[in-house]
């Protein structure tokens, strides 16, 4: 059997970073490129932080998952 190499992944920009958990645990990154002067961020909502940790937990089903996705994509909280 061949063996078929991984591509090498592509650097889009370098720099540092900081992660920050809200008191809604949402989840905070903020970074500074090294080819930049200011901040930069983004954040995880703290409801999606805690599907993707009950899934990771195995306590919800895929369809589960699924459902409490399109609540949140349909602006509703998680239950």
């Amino acid at each position: 059997m061949t063996e078929v190499a991984a591509p090498t992944p592509i650097v889009l920009h370098q720099g540092r970073y900081r992660l920050y958990e809200k008191t809604d645990g949402t989840i905070r990154i903020q970074y500074r490129r090294d080819d930049k002067d200011t901040d930069d961020f983004m954040e995880i909502p703290g409801a999606a932080v805690a599907l993707a940790k009950a899934a990771s937990e195995g306590t919800l089903t895929p369809i589960q998952m699924m459902g409490e996705v399109m609540k949140l994509m349909n602006g509703a909280p998680k239950a």
